[in-house]
């Protein structure tokens, strides 16, 4: 591959990953957020630029180095910032959805980086449908408790 070839993948990269970020920060910021469209933006491009970065090295220096190496301390240093959303409020519990949301579009941009586009591009638009409850999940899960509490 050319590397005229392969910085116009990143580019490619990089845009989506921005793309499918906004796309499910969105959904977040419409539910009132704090962390909301450019939060996960910046997230799902630095994950997406760290697997860029992994993947490049070995091809650029002909080296070959474990490419998942920088995308698992993504992973499991993506918590912290996924963290800071939850608050506890008496009995409830509020910004687990948004922690997990961060955490997935963390792991979209490692896939984008990757240059694994059709899953992260699915598991996208599955997560995005989720948040905005198309299927109704909500209501259902509503209805389930009102039973239980009753009984």
């Amino acid at each position: 591959m050319s590397d005229k070839m392969m910085y116009f993948e990143d580019f490619i990269k990089i845009i989506l990953s921005c793309f499918l970020g906004g796309l499910i920060g969105q959904q977040r910021q419409m539910k009132g957020m704090a962390m909301g469209v450019r939060t996960h933006i910046v997230v799902c491009v630095s994950a997406a630029l760290v697997q860029i970065i992994s993947i490049d090295y070995n091809i650029l220096n002909g080296t070959n180095i474990d490419v998942m190496r920088l995308g698992a301390q993504v992973i499991s240093g993506i918590g912290f910032l996924g963290m800071a959303s939850v608050i506890k409020n008496g009995n409830n519990i509020i910004g687990l959805t948004t922690a997990a949301s961060i955490w997935f579009i963390a792991c979209v941009g490692l896939a984008i980086g990757s240059g694994i586009y059709f899953p992260g591009i699915i598991a996208t638009i599955v997560i995005y449908l989720i948040l905005k409850d198309v299927f109704n999940l909500d209501k259902r899960t509503e209805s389930r408790k009102k039973i239980k509490d009753d009984h």
